[in-house]
C-alpha cells in the first residue's frame, strides 16, 4: 500500500542564523524572541517529495504569539507532514497510473489497427477471388455447356477443372468468412480502445 512506503523526517527547528529563518516574516526585531521556523522532510520510498516548513504566527502587534515551539506542536506538524507526504504520493501515482493507461490505450489501439488492417484485406480478397471464381466458372459453363460452379452433377462430374474451380470456391468462401468472422470478434476491443 502507499502508506508504508511513506516517512517524515524528524520535525527541526531552522538554527535563527539561516537564510530561511532570517527571511521569515515572523522573525522579529528582538533577537532573543526569533522563533526558528520549523522544517520536514517528506520522503517516497527513498524519494523525497519535497519539505514542509512552517513558521509561527504573528500577533497583532507584530511579534510572534508563541517564543518556542512545543514538542505537541512538532508533534502536530510530523502528523500533517505525514498526511501530505500520503498525498503527494498518492497524487504521483495517480498521475503514473493514468500515463500507463494512456501509453497502453496507444499501443493497444495500434496493435488492433495492424491485425485490423490485414485482416480487411483478406476478407476483401475473399471476395475478389470468390467473384473471379463464379465468373471463369460461367464463361467455362457457357462454352461447355456444363453446370456452374454452385451445382453438381452425380458423383462429382463436370471434370476434374471443374472440381478444382468448386475447391477454389469454396476456399475463397471460407476464407471471406473466417475473415469478417475475426474482424467481428475484434470489434468489441477496438470500440473499448477508443472510447
Amino acid at each position: 500500500s502507499p502508506d508504508s512506503k511513506i516517512g517524515v523526517s524528524v520535525v527541526e527547528e531552522i538554527p535563527s542564523g539561516s537564510v530561511l529563518a532570517s527571511s521569515s516574516t515572523a522573525n522579529t526585531s528582538d533577537d532573543n524572541n526569533v522563533v526558528s521556523p520549523l522544517s520536514v522532510t517528506l520522503f517516497s520510498g527513498l524519494e523525497t517529495l519535497g519539505v514542509l516548513m512552517i513558521w509561527p504566527n504573528k500577533g497583532r502587534d507584530g511579534k510572534s504569539n508563541q517564543w518556542k515551539w512545543s514538542s505537541n506542536d512538532k508533534l502536530q506538524v510530523s502528523r500533517a507532514a505525514r498526511s501530505l507526504a500520503l498525498a503527494l504520493s498518492m497524487d504521483k501515482e495517480r498521475v503514473s497510473s493514468q500515463i500507463s493507461s494512456e501509453q497502453f490505450q496507444v499501443a493497444m489501439a495500434d496493435s488492433l489497427h495492424q491485425v485490423k488492417s490485414p485482416l480487411q484485406a483478406l476478407r476483401t480478397f475473399g471476395k475478389l477471388l470468390q467473384r473471379q471464381l463464379a465468373e471463369e466458372n460461367s464463361a467455362m459453363s457457357s462454352g461447355s455447356g456444363g453446370g456452374g460452379v454452385t451445382s453438381s452433377t452425380g458423383g462429382g462430374g463436370g471434370g476434374p477443372t471443374m472440381r478444382r474451380q468448386r475447391q477454389l470456391f469454396k476456399l475463397a468462401e471460407n476464407m471471406a468468412a473466417q475473415g469478417e468472422r475475426v474482424v467481428d470478434l475484434i470489434e468489441p476491443m477496438d470500440m473499448l480502445v477508443n472510447s
